[in-house]
């Protein structure tokens, strides 16, 4: 009999574990990029954290600790995707996931993720993490990122980047993510276009 208890006690444990998470929650922030239109953009991977930072992993997962000795962890699951504008604009959409037990929960999970790219004229700089006071870690976050290009914008992808593109953006030479790295590229009637494989 108290065997048969403890079972249900576990079994109930495990539900509520598992509804903790039955809501999931977005949170979409898009930033419009001044560029002029024949200016190639540069798209790059860089560092989330500084070396001044103490940082360390435990059981596979890293962790850093701010001047203030605030703990935070990092995460790497980041997808970025190149989609075609329906206008002339070019811009990135920011879009932070996370879940909850409800969508409140869900959308305070998903705003406490920390993540921000840079522009310094033509170049795009993406963190390669996203971090997390250690507090708000476990609900599932993730990040996705998608830059609109106009047909006339043409962009090079530093190989660096492939860490984070989508495995094979449809493009002309039917390359995978890793083979389009160090080239120029342009948007086509959403087909990227290379601009210098021929060459």
């Amino acid at each position: 009999m108290l065997w048969l208890l403890s079972l249900i006690g576990i079994s109930i444990y495990a539900y509520l574990e598992h509804d903790q998470y039955n809501v999931t929650s977005r949170v979409k922030t898009i930033h419009e990029l001044q560029l002029a239109s024949q200016d190639t953009l540069q798209l790059h991977l860089q560092n989330t954290m500084g070396s001044e930072l103490i940082q360390w992993e435990e059981k596979g997962r890293p962790y850093f600790k701010d001047s203030l000795g605030e703990t935070y962890m990092l995460g790497e699951k980041i997808r970025l995707q190149l989609k075609q504008s329906e206008d002339s604009q070019i811009e990135v959409e920011i879009i932070k996931k996370a879940a909850g037990r409800n969508y409140k929960i869900a959308m305070a999970n998903a705003k406490a993720l920390q993540y921000d790219f840079s522009q310094q004229n033509n170049n795009l700089y993406f963190p390669k993490e996203w971090y997390l006071a250690e507090s708000q870690w476990g609900f599932k976050q993730d990040l996705e990122i998608i830059l609109w290009l106009n047909e006339e914008q043409p962009f090079y992808l530093s190989p660096q980047i492939a860490k984070h593109l989508s495995w094979r953006p449809k493009n002309d030479q039917q390359f995978n993510r890793d083979e389009m790295m160090g080239h120029y590229w342009q948007m086509n009637q959403e087909v990227l276009q290379c601009l210098d494989c021929s060459l």
